[in-house]
């Protein structure tokens, strides 16, 4: 019988993404749910940063391209989640100039929102995005 989950909190939920996408990432899998389980966890973490008041990657984003919305800048990090996750609107699209390097750099921005997140309740070393490396092992 499957185990039944909980009392997960948003945060949790990003932990387990953030989880998965680091144990990918360095056990040389796949960028592409990488890049997704990073975009996913990315998305909770800086709208509860937001929410609670705390500083996120894109507030020091707003910083360095002020000639940028927020709104520019979210579509501009997730360039590629929509066309990894939904088939609706363009069922033969292709993606072409996809680069594994945005799949690390959504997971950055991911760990570093998370860490700002938690540092109120329950901040532990295995959060920053080295100690999520050395954690997820």
């Amino acid at each position: 019988m499957a185990a039944i989950i909980t009392g997960l909190t948003k945060l949790d939920v990003a932990e387990r993404e953030i989880v998965a996408a680091v144990r990918l990432l360095f056990d040389g899998g796949d960028c592409v749910p990488v890049y997704v389980l990073a975009a996913a966890a990315r998305e909770i973490t800086t709208t509860l940063c937001e929410k609670r008041g705390i500083r996120s990657m894109f507030d020091g984003l707003d910083d360095a391209f002020p000639e940028k919305t927020r709104n520019e800048m979210y579509k501009w990090v997730h360039i590629h989640a929509a066309f990894f996750k939904h088939a609706r609107t363009d069922p033969n699209g292709v993606l072409e100039g996809f680069e594994e390097d945005e799949a690390q750099a959504v997971l950055y921005i991911a760990c570093e929102d998370f860490v700002g997140c938690a540092v109120a309740g329950r901040l532990r070393y295995k959060h920053s995005a080295f100690g999520m490396r050395r954690c997820a092992v």
